[in-house]
């Protein structure tokens, strides 16, 4: 289990906000199924688990940083706010 923010026993890129920012660097302005994400991000973080990619989508979700509409994920507009008409 990876703990949010590094330490000095928890490198950066084992930390969630390390592996968040890789998750963004490989989203760039792209579009990404969940799971196509998950191999693309673990290629660059071979030892991501799935449990900890999942816990660093729900805080970059929660952040704000990405939006997830029908398993597809992309960066987050910061600001923006969608309005049905």
């Amino acid at each position: 289990m990876s703990q949010l923010l590094p330490d000095k026993f928890v490198p950066l890129r084992q930390s969630l906000l390390g592996q968040g920012a890789v998750v963004l660097a490989v989203l760039k302005d792209e579009k990404f199924s969940v799971a196509r994400l998950y191999v693309e991000s673990k290629r660059q973080l071979p030892h991501l688990t799935y449990d900890n990619f999942v816990l660093t989508m729900d805080w970059l979700y929660i952040a704000g940083s990405i939006v997830v509409d029908d398993h597809v994920v992309q960066k987050g507009i910061s600001g923006a706010k969608e309005t049905n008409s």
